[in-house]
């Protein structure tokens, strides 16, 4: 479940992503001679707009960033948008209760010279009970 999550996610924010790396290109190819504050002008002679005449004029981009620089960009913006410390700090914790019930003297069985072994790494479900089984004296069954 955990793992369906992640990649649900991950494909959720490549969309939004694409979507808005997308839109950027769109508007700034719209918008294009009205970005002279980032120093985007097709006219390389032009002056800066509301500074004095005697400065050089600046050097001007010509043209707007990529689809793919738009999209790394958006990567790096949103990129605290999938938690993935938290889901590898969570599978740690994971191994670590695993390794827990692994070295836990209390699991031993000597009888059979066992060791509790986790066979799944959900061990959120360890401890919980749904049904007692006992006969009708009220003694617990054993199930060998």
């Amino acid at each position: 479940l955990m793992n369906k999550t992640v990649v649900l996610i991950i494909i959720i924010m490549v969309l939004c992503i694409s979507y808005l790396a997308s839109q950027a290109i769109i508007s700034n190819d719209q918008q294009f001679d009205n970005l002279w504050y980032i120093g985007l002008n097709h006219n390389t002679s032009e002056l800066w707009p509301y500074l004095p005449a005697d400065l050089p004029p600046p050097t001007w981009t010509t043209t707007t960033s990529n689809w793919l620089q738009m999209f790394f960009l958006y990567v790096t913006l949103l990129s605290n948008f999938v938690p993935l410390s938290m889901y590898v700090t969570v599978e740690a914790i994971n191994f670590f209760f695993l390794y827990l019930i692994y070295v836990d003297i209390e699991m031993y069985d000597a009888k059979t010279d066992t060791r509790a072994a986790a066979r799944s790494t959900n061990v959120t479900d360890l401890g919980q009970v749904q049904y007692v089984f006992s006969d009708k004296t009220g003694t617990l069954t054993q199930n060998v």
